[in-house]
């Protein structure tokens, strides 16, 4: 199951919108919404319905991908994804830092050492 961060995806239905040159109350109008309605969801306070998204993203011309900022992975990704999923589900955000943070300095340590492997071998030929 996707969990959606609604605060992230209001920015982005404000990112498109304020594209676009439409006021709040402009997409409010074109999707049959309140304008308060619009404001409380690109401020992350209120759940848009999957209707809502869909006329959303039909106002502002843009795809369901663009708007959810994500793209349909491999299904290779897909369990990697879950198992990162998994790792991170039941940690603090301090916890999530720490990993992070660990698996970013061995991510580059790793290519630190693939760098000096290609520079040994091209000095070997």
């Amino acid at each position: 199951m996707i969990k959606i961060n609604y605060e992230n995806l209001g920015k982005q239905i404000k990112k498109y919108r304020k594209q676009k040159k439409y006021s709040q109350s402009d997409l409010a109008k074109r999707i049959n919404k309140s304008v308060q309605h619009i404001s409380k969801i690109e401020r992350g306070i209120s759940k848009a319905s999957l209707q809502t998204l869909v006329d959303i993203t039909n106002a502002l011309d843009i795809s369901m991908d663009e708007l959810l900022n994500m793209s349909v992975k491999k299904s290779s990704d897909n369990f990697l994804n879950k198992d990162f999923l998994n790792i991170f589900s039941d940690c603090s955000l301090k916890e999530r830092t720490f990993l992070m943070e660990n698996l970013l300095f061995y991510k580059a340590q790793l290519k630190r050492i693939k760098n000096e492997d290609n520079e040994n071998s091209i000095k070997q030929i």
